[in-house]
């Protein structure tokens, strides 16, 4: 994939998370919309407890919120990573939500700001919009010609301010 110089690498959060919980409203109903984030750190010493009341308290309940699709619990273990550094973030929340205006059901949650085992300083959410369809094997291997015209077109544009390295964010030698 190219990328240009605009890009600000020194905060690409690329992990791989464990899945602790998920729960899906309807799994025969593909989701159609966009995503909430709530990225997550335990309180000093409280790791066993947030993943117990999230799991069973705060996720049963925010998945019930309208427009909600789907939810689950994810967390950061160092093993199987590919970058040698570690995130912000060790618990992250994900809901997949249909509604346009679902995201709003985040706006003042009070169990999130009160839960003690929650680091209250570092919790974040976030709502992320489609913007682009699914890119799937088939589109990658066999492009429509309209598909190869949009990338030439996107290629174009970034003339020669195209980043082509990056090993050494993998610590490599």
């Amino acid at each position: 994939m190219m990328v240009t110089t605009a890009i600000d690498d020194s905060v690409l959060e690329d992990y791989h998370y464990y899945p602790l919980a998920f729960r899906d409203n309807d799994p025969e109903v593909t989701h159609s919309g966009g995503v909430v984030l709530e990225q997550l750190n335990a309180a000093p010493g409280q790791d066993q407890a947030l993943r117990a009341w999230y799991i069973d308290q705060y996720l049963p309940g925010a998945v019930k919120r309208p427009g909600v699709k789907s939810a689950g619990l994810l967390m950061y273990c160092t093993f199987g990573q590919m970058i040698p550094t570690t995130p912000s973030y060790r618990y992250v929340g994900i809901y997949k939500v249909d509604d346009a205006n679902a995201w709003q059901g985040w706006r003042g949650i009070p169990e999130l700001a009160s839960a003690p085992c929650v680091d209250q300083s570092t919790a974040r959410i976030t709502h992320w919009d489609r913007l682009t369809g699914k890119l799937s094997k088939d589109d990658v291997q066999n492009p429509t010609s309209e598909a190869l015209a949009a990338e030439e077109r996107a290629r174009a544009r970034m003339g020669t301010d195209g980043l082509t390295g990056g090993i050494e964010k993998l610590g490599a030698a």
